[in-house]
């Protein structure tokens, strides 16, 4: 997603953090729903600017995904090189 897509959603520039890290798909409902938190390395402030941490909520519909194919993610087997 890009700074100019957030902008013209109505997201002002100032409003945007410099680090976003945390992204995750929560499982679909009725819509995909994309969760992204940025991290502010306990920083309160960077030149000036306000900076908490932040979580942004959007709401995806399918026709706007339309080649997402959902990750798969088996279950851990334990084996014998396994110490714990």
């Amino acid at each position: 997603m890009s700074l100019a897509t957030l902008n013209a959603n109505g997201i002002t520039s100032d409003k945007i953090p410099t680090k976003l890290e945390g992204v995750a798909f929560a499982p679909p409902i009725n819509q995909h729903t994309l969760f992204i938190a940025n991290d502010n390395d306990f920083l309160p402030s960077v030149s000036g600017v306000v900076n908490p941490n932040q979580f942004f909520v959007f709401s995806v519909e399918e026709t706007d995904l339309p080649n997402f194919v959902p990750q798969a993610i088996s279950p851990f087997d334990h084996d014998s090189h396994d110490h714990g």
